[in-house]
């Protein structure tokens, strides 16, 4: 898939640029801060993306189609980062 705005998982296709709908039983919902995020650039991931991340206390753990990365950060972030809409 070529949609810059879709993130490609082994079980599930998010459309990054449609609210998030998810129906994640209660149990499997993360209790506090996860931890881990995925982070979509708005084009191609560069080294400025990655420097970005990184001085924002991010720590790239794989990449996810199409260009996001699975980060692993600190507890309170990601400050400043607009989510998803």
């Amino acid at each position: 898939m070529g949609d810059r705005h879709a993130i490609l998982l082994e079980n599930a296709l998010i459309d990054a640029s449609r609210p998030l709908n998810f129906s994640i039983p209660t149990h499997l919902q993360s209790q506090g801060d996860p931890g881990a995020y995925i982070v979509q650039a708005r084009g191609s991931i560069d080294a400025a993306f990655r420097a970005m991340l990184a001085a924002a206390g991010a720590e790239i753990v794989s990449y996810i189609p199409n260009n996001a990365y699975l980060v692993r950060a600190p507890a309170g972030w990601p400050l400043g980062w607009r989510p998803i809409r």
